[in-house]
């Protein structure tokens, strides 16, 4: 059992833990009036958790288009107890932490399934690596993905041979996509 003896960063010199937060006052600009509003920062400066809204309609709804509602709450959680490096939205965090659990879950997600719902021009990928880094998938995913490529293939070859358009035969002579 930790004694919790600090030294001058406010951590713990035995586990590492930090003992104390600080409350500034910030003032609220959004009036004409001074409205000061407390909040808390660690000790080493940076920015506390942000509260999960209540509002999760978003989350929701992308849930539903990716038919995997029953993550919901693992998701919350995750969001919840994970320490962002940066400071983003919470659509942004809600995208990351979809993709980390449903591709460690073995669910047959990518990158380009997740870009259309996120609002901010970044690159989800970057930022994934930037907080997550690198880990190795499972084979599972890996399966899951290659069949999933493959029936997009195989749908797209179907309606490639049913079109009797001229120019897409001359353009696609030499190509044939073979499966």
């Amino acid at each position: 059992m930790c004694s919790h003896k600090p030294d001058s960063n406010n951590f713990c010199m035995f586990c590492g833990l930090e003992l104390e937060y600080t409350q500034n006052l910030v003032p609220d600009t959004a009036y004409k009036n001074t409205i000061y509003k407390n909040t808390t920062y660690k000790s080493n400066g940076k920015y506390t958790a942000t509260p999960i809204p209540t509002d999760t309609t978003i989350l929701d709804h992308i849930l539903n288009y990716l038919n995997a509602q029953h993550y919901k709450h693992q998701i919350l959680e995750f969001i919840k107890n994970t320490n962002f490096i940066y400071r983003i939205s919470f659509l942004d965090k809600a995208l990351l932490s979809i993709y980390h659990i449903l591709s460690r879950d073995g669910f047959s997600i990518l990158f380009s399934d997740l870009e259309k719902f996120s609002t901010n021009n970044t690159n989800l990928l970057s930022k994934y690596f930037k907080i997550f880094g690198s880990r190795k998938p499972t084979n599972l995913y890996l399966k899951n993905v290659q069949n999933r490529i493959c029936e997009k293939l195989k749908i797209e070859e179907k309606i490639y041979k049913n079109t009797k358009l001229e120019i897409e035969e001359k353009i696609y002579k030499n190509t044939k996509l073979e499966i």
